[in-house]
């Protein structure tokens, strides 16, 4: 019998009474764990992290029930929806395709400043990051349409100069439309690899689907959906969970001596 990846070969010639629970720990890969012996809380875990993989949405807890007799342990996931924020100013990786971006820096690193060199610096920064403020921000999804549609342009222009191969207008045109079609491949292959951080990759690998599969992964993995407060109650939901941090570094900081820390807190599961 196989259910669930896990194959159950065990035969009815078996006489021990426990032998249809017994299962290999090197056979149950979806756990992805070296070890043998697997907690319920690593159970837990792998489970929420399992659940943010395949997209169905963001688990913010998660309850492991008794199995009973049976070999699979229930699990009960709460559901999260997200709120989306202002992210704060950064500089994409993709501008540096645009040809604009060197003559941009060029202009702010050319204007003199008096000052130590640290001060000048900093200056020439600042001065570089209101220039680059108005420039557009290129998401994932809007690089990946552009793309989409250069190649098209690049394809359509291609199958007339079949019909006229010695027409010079569209030989040039298919030179530059080539080109648009490189430049927004570049720059979105440097955008996914900046929003997923993965610098043991290098340049050119092409792997856009594991790139948007890590962002997936990192995004589900930064948000943080139910938290234990100083008196060891669960706060669940954003808005309770920044009052428990904002309430734990208030008495943190706004207090001459520390404040006494539940131990079940700091070491729970």
């Amino acid at each position: 019998m196989e259910e669930d990846g896990i194959d159950d070969d065990i035969s009815e010639t078996h006489e021990e009474p426990f032998d249809d629970h017994i299962v290999d720990s090197s056979q149950v890969t979806r756990l992805n764990m070296p070890s043998q012996v697997v907690t319920r809380a690593q159970l837990q875990q792998q489970h929420l992290q399992n659940s943010g993989k395949r997209g169905r949405g963001r688990a913010k807890g998660s309850e492991v029930l008794p199995q009973g007799l049976s070999d699979h342990t229930p699990i009960i996931i709460s559901i999260s929806n997200s709120h989306k924020c202002r992210a704060p100013f950064g500089v994409q990786n993709s501008w540096v395709v645009n040809p604009s971006f060197k003559d941009t820096l060029i202009k702010c690193w050319s204007i003199l400043r008096q000052g130590n060199p640290s001060f000048m610096l900093c200056k020439k920064l600042k001065m570089f990051k209101e220039a680059l403020k108005g420039w557009p921000r290129f998401s994932s999804t809007d690089l990946q349409n552009q793309v989409v549609t250069a190649r098209a342009n690049l394809e359509d222009i291609q199958l007339l100069m079949q019909k006229r191969p010695f027409d010079s207008h569209l030989s040039n045109l298919e030179r530059s439309r080539r080109t648009e079609l490189c430049d927004l491949m570049l720059m979105e292959e440097y955008e996914l690899m900046q929003r997923t951080n993965t610098d043991w990759l290098s340049f050119g690998d092409k792997g856009n689907a594991f790139f948007h599969n890590a962002v997936k992964e990192k995004k589900t993995r930064n948000n943080i959906w139910s938290i234990l407060d100083i008196q060891g109650n669960q706060q669940e939901g954003q808005a309770n969970v920044a009052k428990a941090f904002i309430s734990f570094y208030r008495n943190l900081l706004g207090s001459s001596s520390s404040p006494s820390c539940n131990p079940s807190v700091l070491w729970s599961d």
